[in-house]
This record gives C-alpha cells, sequence and structure tokens, in this order.
C-alpha cells in the first residue's frame, strides 16, 4: 500500500530546525532536493503499489534520495542508515520534517528500494526530473530551429571507438565448431524421433578437446589451426548426412533449426573448396574416412 502526499512539497524552511540548529539553504543537498520534483515522481512511484491494504510504503523521495545518497557517497548499507541519522542535510533530502537522532528505515530496507526503483522506473524519472530544466547553451539553438512537424533535428555524433571490448571476433575454426554444435544437437533431436537403437558416431568428445587445445592455446600455428579446420569440416559434412538421412526418414525440424541448417550448408560451401583433404594422417585419416562412409555404434 502507498499513501500518496498530496499537494506537499517539502522546502527549506518546512524544515524544523531544532535545538538551536540552523541549517544552510546553500548546501548542495538542500538545492538538489528543492529542484527535483518529488510530487511527479510520486505519481509515477506509486503505480508499483496497486493495492489498499498491509503495511504502507515509504515515500518515493525517501527510497529514491537515499539511494542518491548512498550512490553520490560510496557508502555501505549500513554506513548509510549511520550517516542519516547523523546529518541533518540527508535527512532534509530525504523528506524527513525535522531533524531526528535515528534513521527512518534500516539497512535490510534499501534492498526493497533498489527491488521497487528499476532501470525503467529511473529512466522515467531522469525525464521527469530534467523536463523543466532550461536547455544547455549548445542545445539551445537546436531547440529555437526545431520545426513545427515535430521532426528530429540537429547533429548525430557517432563515435567507433566507443564500441564495446568484449567482442568475439568469428574466426573459421571457431564457426565451423559452432556448425558441428549445433548439428550435433539436431542429431539428437531427430534420433529421438525416429527411436532407433544405434545412436550415429559423431566423435563430439574427441573433437571438441581438439577444438579447445588450439583455441585456449596463446600461440596458434597456421598448421595446426589448417589441421582443426580439416577436422571440423569433416565433422560438419558427416553430420550434415545423418540430418539428411534422419529428413528423408520422416524426421522434422523446429523451423529455427531448419534456418540454422541451411546456414551451415553454406558456410560448408564456402570453407570446403579451401581445404586439400589429399594428403592426412592419424586421427585425420580417420575422420577424414569417417566422411565417407556411415559409421554406426
Amino acid at each position: 500500500m502507498y499513501k500518496k502526499i498530496h499537494f506537499h512539497q517539502t522546502t527549506f524552511y518546512d524544515f524544523n530546525q531544532s535545538c538551536g540548529m540552523e541549517l544552510s539553504s546553500e548546501n548542495e543537498w538542500c538545492r538538489l532536493g528543492d529542484r527535483i520534483a518529488w510530487n511527479e515522481l510520486e505519481e509515477t512511484y506509486s503505480q508499483n503499489f496497486p493495492g489498499h491494504t498491509g503495511r504502507p510504503a515509504f515515500p518515493v523521495r525517501m527510497a529514491l534520495g537515499a539511494l542518491i545518497i548512498q550512490k553520490r557517497m560510496r557508502l555501505s548499507d549500513r554506513a548509510l542508515v549511520k550517516a542519516i541519522a547523523e546529518n541533518p542535510y540527508y535527512q532534509y533530502f530525504i523528506g524527513l520534517q525535522k531533524f531526528t537522532p535515528k534513521c527512518p528505515f534500516t539497512a535490510p530496507a534499501l534492498v526493497s528500494f533498489r527491488k521497487r526503483l528499476t532501470a525503467d522506473a529511473l529512466v522515467k524519472f531522469n525525464e521527469i526530473c530534467l523536463r523543466g530544466l532550461p536547455s544547455t547553451p549548445e542545445h539551445r539553438k537546436e531547440r529555437t530551429e526545431a520545426s513545427e512537424n515535430g521532426e528530429n533535428v540537429g547533429t548525430m555524433i557517432l563515435d567507433a571507438t566507443a564500441s564495446p571490448s568484449n567482442i568475439r571476433f568469428p574466426q573459421d575454426f571457431s564457426l565451423l565448431n559452432e556448425a558441428r554444435e549445433k548439428t550435433d544437437r539436431m542429431i539428437d533431436l531427430l534420433h529421438k524421433q525416429i527411436r532407433e537403437k544405434l545412436h550415429p558416431r559423431t566423435y563430439r568428445e574427441v573433437l571438441h578437446n581438439a577444438y579447445l587445445n588450439v583455441a585456449k592455446s596463446k600461440k596458434r600455428t597456421a598448421k595446426a589451426v589448417r589441421s582443426l579446420i580439416r577436422k571440423l569440416l569433416c565433422a560438419v559434412k558427416r553430420n550434415l548426412q545423418f540430418v539428411d538421412s534422419y529428413l528423408a526418414r520422416g524426421g522434422i525440424l523446429p523451423r529455427k533449426d531448419l534456418t540454422n541448417l541451411e546456414t551451415i550448408r553454406q558456410l560448408y560451401l564456402q570453407m570446403a573448396p579451401e581445404i586439400d583433404f589429399s594428403f592426412q594422417f592419424g586421427l585425420e585419416v580417420a575422420v577424414y574416412k569417417s566422411c565417407q562412409q556411415t559409421l554406426w555404434d
């Protein structure tokens, strides 16, 4: 339950400065508290409490103000509760009517504050706070030149240096290994539909270990990468043959898997001509031969 405080915006002069205490109206927390439209924020925050029974929730000024103080001063939950109990400026900022030697909420209450003030709610609060502020000198000219049709004006600046750095740049063997894993899952799905006793042999563990050996190595030689690409190409070709045989016998794949299957076919057709399979040794010969015939357990 939430009780709205209608037509009441606490100002600096409403704060009861008892015990000879005199607060400065030029303090940053007093100025910030007076500039935020708490009444408009309260209308948006009250939508999180549709019920009319139960214990009343803390006001939005107290919840949001406490989180602003915590973020700005870099305080823990317990340190924030102690700081609010000792600082009258903090108490004025969170909407108290007078100074009290005790914080109106406990440290566990901050957890519920953070759950209710989600990212979407903070975006709405930010729009409300910026709505009444004057435009900056850089944007004042653009605002006056805005067209009556409501079209976008101004200049959009694209900075390529601000792109995220956690991008996985796809390489040949990583794409082939992803294609192999997807086709392995398709084979498992189709095998359950056909209900055969013997499962096709796909060497998934051997190929997975071979992929990890190259992917995790600090120095990848061209010979090791090319050898891994040969093995994965053979594995993808063998898996495509298994999938086609299952589909010919009545197996059904979801639409997403069918789209992935066509993409994997195009990937194999683009990369297969670049590899020469004429001369290989050891395990590569066994994998190459498995591409030519169907092996079953």
